[in-house]
């Protein structure tokens, strides 16, 4: 929009015009200038509405050669809204959107005449097609001449026919001309899309649970596609009509934590969407993906997810990646053959050798135990005595012996986890086992010299 104006001294934002002013495009500079209209305008008329003090400036702007979706109302025209008896409410009228199929829509414009005379004006309309040239009568008016009584208002109709035209963005202009040349605008618009449906998506976790979840709603034809994330188990998006993939992630809980335990992919690679329809996406369908390795491994992190495609179609590549010694298991809903286009599950993994294994010595069992990651490993195989250190609170602490043993302690949540660590490495402890305070599963991340693992 190319706005020159005053900068601060030692600045360089823009394109410095000389040592006193810069010119810049964008929000950053009309933000400031219709704020600063807007306080010349208050300053001015201090008992005008902060919705007054809108329609005015934009009633008022100055119309440039651009479209209503490029330059909005115009450029603010302050000494003309400053002086301005007559303007629209409102000052810009939007028709939503709408298709071949439906009815026409109407809106009222009321014009205010603040003076002590009455006022006539003479209406015109003016109509842009964004995408496409617009046909007669796309938008019509209710009158085109209306006198404003004074300190009164008038009302005119406005009604866009979807019927009309093409696909996409209109829009209109009325101007609204006083006997004495001055003239107020109304900016209209509208947008006439292919006719929607309700797509209602409903989850449910693994244990038969409403569910969270991360989900995409391709449009298999166009590309367009919606970010969906349902809440509390369900979410419903307007969508157009035609052939669609609504696939994604369930994710799965543990009920005393509430923390993401398991994801579960899920969904309908290919459903045509012509009515309202709801998807059940049930995790408890799901499959484990397992993967086998000839020595005893565990997994680190891993990648689930699909790619689809029509042939010279736009696709999708949803791919999520997992990272957490809590996420140990990925599982998926088995579809029914896709035979359109391209359709690819993906699953990467990777596994190592187990960084912690433990048991009781001479009673076996292992204990679920996840090393803590970023703290010292405890290389070697050990036998350990474990010993019981409370919260590792110094008055907990006294008199027991941790010299090279085994310190187990409770995880205490108003405490830092290394400083629970630190406190029983200075009382000599060669490792730690941090036990969660409450039920559900619990990881952390530290940074000590004492080898830890949680339970």
């Amino acid at each position: 929009m190319g706005i020159v104006a005053a900068r601060a001294a030692g600045t360089s934002m823009g394109t410095p015009v000389d040592a006193d002013y810069t010119s810049a495009n964008g929000t950053s500079m009309a933000t400031p200038h219709v704020s600063g209209a807007a306080a010349i305008l208050a300053q001015r008329h201090p008992d005008w509405t902060a919705d007054r003090l809108k329609q005015v400036l934009v009633g008022t702007a100055k119309q440039g050669s651009y479209t209503a979706y490029q330059q909005g109302g115009g450029r603010v025209d302050v000494p003309k809204a400053l002086d301005a008896t007559v303007y629209s409410s409102p000052a810009v009228v939007s028709m939503g959107k709408s298709s071949a199929e439906s009815a026409p829509v109407t809106k009222t414009v009321n014009y205010v005449n603040t003076s002590a005379v009455d006022t006539t004006l003479s209406l015109r309309l003016f109509t842009v097609g964004e995408t496409a040239p617009p046909m007669d009568g796309t938008f019509t008016l209710s009158d085109t001449n209306v006198t404003v009584p004074a300190n009164s208002t008038k009302s005119v109709t406005v009604t866009y026919h979807p019927e009309l035209g093409a696909m996409g963005d209109c829009t209109a202009v009325i101007t609204a001309t006083a006997t004495d040349g001055t003239a107020v605008h109304t900016t209209v618009g509208a947008t006439k899309d292919v006719p929607t449906v309700d797509l209602t998506v409903k989850t449910i976790d693994r244990h038969g649970e409403p569910a969270s979840g991360e989900l995409a709603v391709l449009n298999l034809d166009t590309g367009a596609f919606n970010q969906v994330y349902p809440d509390n188990g369900t979410k419903t998006v307007a969508v157009p009509q035609g052939r669609y993939s609504v696939m994604g992630l369930v994710h799965t809980r543990d009920k005393a934590s509430s923390q993401v335990t398991d994801y579960t992919l899920a969904g309908e690679p290919v459903v045509e969407l012509k009515a309202d329809r709801t998807i059940t996406l049930d995790a408890r369908l799901g499959k484990e993906v397992k993967v086998a390795t000839p020595e005893n491994s565990e997994q680190n992190s891993f990648k689930l997810g699909y790619r689809q495609q029509l042939p010279g179609k736009i696709g999708m590549d949803f791919l999520k990646a997992v990272s957490s010694p809590l996420w140990d298991h990925a599982y998926v809903v088995p579809t029914k053959p896709v035979e359109l286009g391209m359709f690819e599950f993906h699953f990467q993994q990777r596994r190592y050798a187990p960084m912690i294994q433990a048991s009781y010595a001479e009673k076996g069992g292992a204990l679920p135990l996840e090393q803590v990651m970023y703290a010292a490993r405890l290389y070697g195989t050990s036998a350990l005595q474990a010993v019981d250190a409370g919260m590792a609170r110094p008055e907990g602490l006294t008199g027991k012996d941790l010299g090279g043993r085994l310190a187990v302690v409770t995880r205490d949540a108003t405490r830092k986890p290394i400083d629970l660590i630190t406190a029983v490495a200075d009382a000599g402890a060669k490792a730690v086992v941090i036990v969660n305070d409450r039920p559900g599963p619990f990881a952390t991340v530290v940074k000590g010299r004492v080898p830890v693992s949680s339970s």
